[in-house]
C-alpha cells in the first residue's frame, strides 16, 4: 500500500514538472495551431541560414573564404536554442534585435573596394584603409550563433507540445519550404531586400501581439539598412555583382568585393588581348568561348561598351 501511494507520488511529481516546463498557450499568438508553428519555424531557421551563408560573404569578404563558419554558427546556435527550451524561465535578446545587431555589424566591418583605374594590380592594391581585420570572424560567429538561438530556443518548446513523428514531419516540410523558396530567389535573381523581406512576415506571424509594434519597428529598421547596402548592386544566383566605371572607358567588375574582373575595349586592354585582332584584322567575333571565367552572368544581363 506504501508502495503504492509512494509511487503515484512520483507520477504526480513528474506530471507537475512536465506542466511547468511546457510552454503556456497564450491566446496572444497569431498562430496557435503547434503544427503550423513548428513548420513556419523550421522554414524560418533554414531561410535564414541561406540568408547568412549568402548575405554575409557578399559584404564581409573574409567569409567569402570561410563560408563554412558561418554554417558551423548556424547549427551551433540551432542546437544551443533547443537545449534552452527545456529551461522555463531563460531571458535572451529576441530574434529582431539579435537580426538587427547582426546586419549593423555587417555595415560597420564591410569592405569597400575603390578601383577606378584599369592600372591598378587588385591583389597588390596595399592602402593603408583597405585593410580588413581578420577580428570580424570570431565576432560575426558568435553573433550569427546568437541570433539562431531565439529561433530555436521557441522551436524546441514546439516540439514538446506534439507527438515525435508528427512534430518531425511539419520540420521536414518547413525546411524543405524554406530552402526551396531561397532557390526560387536565387532562380529569379532578387535582392536581399526581398530576402528580408519574406523573414520579417515569417516572424511578424511567429510574434506575440502584445509585442507586434516594437518587433515591426525594428524589422523595419533592419529592411531599410539592407535596402541602402543594396543599391547600386546585382545580385546574380551566386554573388553580388557591382560595375565601378573605370578611366578611360569600361567597367570593373566587383563580385563579393573582388575586383580582378573587368570588361574594358580591347584597345585599352594589355597587348596580348590585341593580338587575335592582329592575327585577324578587321573581323568580329559573335561567338566566344571563354574558359575558368569564374562568373555567370543572366542571359538578360549585357553591358555595351
Amino acid at each position: 500500500m506504501s508502495n503504492h501511494k509512494f509511487g503515484s507520488e512520483i507520477e504526480v511529481r513528474d506530471e507537475h514538472i512536465k506542466q511547468e516546463e511546457l510552454p503556456v498557450p497564450s491566446e496572444h499568438v497569431f498562430i496557435t495551431n503547434p503544427r503550423i508553428r513548428i513548420l513556419l519555424v523550421s522554414f524560418a531557421i533554414l531561410f535564414f541560414e541561406l540568408i547568412c551563408i549568402r548575405w554575409i560573404p557578399a559584404y564581409v569578404r573574409y567569409l567569402s573564404y570561410f563560408t563554412n563558419l558561418l554554417l558551423l554558427a548556424s547549427i551551433l546556435g540551432i542546437g544551443l536554442g533547443i537545449l534552452t527550451a527545456r529551461r522555463k524561465r531563460f531571458w535572451f535578446p529576441p530574434f529582431p534585435l539579435m537580426a538587427l545587431l547582426l546586419i549593423y555589424i555587417v555595415i560597420v566591418n564591410r569592405y569597400d573596394l575603390r578601383i577606378q583605374s584599369i592600372q591598378v594590380l587588385y591583389f597588390e592594391n596595399n592602402a593603408p584603409g583597405d585593410q580588413e581585420s581578420f577580428i570580424v570572424l570570431p565576432i560575426i560567429f558568435v553573433v550569427v550563433t546568437a541570433c539562431f538561438i531565439p529561433l530555436s530556443r521557441s522551436f524546441g518548446q514546439l516540439l514538446r507540445e506534439v507527438q515525435p513523428l508528427t512534430a518531425y514531419t511539419f520540420d521536414i516540410v518547413g525546411s524543405l519550404a524554406g530552402i526551396a523558396t531561397f532557390s526560387a530567389i536565387a532562380y529569379f535573381a532578387l535582392p536581399p531586400l526581398v530576402w528580408f523581406g519574406i523573414l520579417t512576415l515569417l516572424v511578424l506571424l511567429l510574434s506575440d501581439r502584445r509585442s507586434i509594434i516594437p518587433t515591426a519597428l525594428v524589422l523595419l529598421v533592419s529592411l531599410a539598412a539592407v535596402w541602402v547596402l543594396q543599391l547600386n548592386a546585382y545580385w546574380s544566383p551566386y554573388y553580388r555583382i557591382t560595375l565601378i566605371p573605370a578611366v578611360p572607358r569600361g567597367y570593373i567588375v566587383d563580385v563579393n568585393n573582388v575586383g580582378h574582373q573587368s570588361m574594358i575595349p580591347w584597345q585599352d586592354k594589355e597587348p596580348f588581348y590585341r593580338r587575335m585582332y592582329e592575327v585577324f584584322p578587321g573581323q568580329s567575333f559573335h561567338h566566344v568561348l571563354v574558359l575558368g571565367a569564374g562568373l555567370t552572368f543572366p542571359h538578360n544581363f549585357q553591358v555595351n561598351l
